[in-house]
């Protein structure tokens, strides 16, 4: 047991990490059995390791048991994909920076003139809706003197079309 434990284990407490750089196989296990059982035992000893640097650490109490607070991570992990690249800004951002503006949401509440209170900006009892207007004003149009416009129109486009006709015959 003395021998196991020179063995230099790197332990990284705050990510729960163990390893062994240093483990070879002595003889290249014949069957799988033995290399299942190999490695189970090199993982008990490093899993053993991890639990003794937490146990060693100081401790607080707590409801819940002993609280431990890690120390920072000693080694880097990789990453399984690179971090993203930073996105170029757009026309109108590189404008709004050089300009000075800055992006403000609209409020949700407005005041209302004709009332006297603060209503929604949209939806239900809005600003100036047009519901909340009890008295709408007809159009006072005259309905003949409308049909004669349109008449016009549908004549002189008829004079227009009928024109061109002749024109393209000759």
């Amino acid at each position: 047991m003395e021998m196991e434990r020179q063995k230099p284990f790197q332990v990284d407490v705050e990510n729960l990490l163990a390893f062994n750089p240093f483990h070879n196989f002595f003889s290249l296990p014949t069957s799988r059995d033995e290399l299942v059982k190999e490695c189970l035992d090199e993982g008990t000893k490093l899993v053993q390791a991890v639990a003794d640097t937490l146990f060693n650490l100081p401790s607080t109490e707590d409801v819940d048991g002993p609280l431990v607070k890690l120390p920072p991570p000693t080694n880097k992990t990789s990453r399984e994909k690179h971090l993203p690249k930073p996105k170029p800004p757009t026309k109108w951002e590189e404008f709004a920076k050089k300009k000075g503006i800055k992006k403000r949401k609209k409020d949700k509440v407005v005041w209302d003139e004709q009332t006297s209170t603060w209503k929604r900006r949209f939806g239900y009892d809005r600003v100036n809706d047009d519901k909340d207007v009890p008295i709408i004003e007809a159009n006072m149009t005259d309905e003949q003197e409308w049909i004669l416009l349109l008449k016009d129109k549908m004549i002189r486009r008829n004079e227009s079309r009928s024109k061109r006709r002749i024109a393209s015959r000759t």
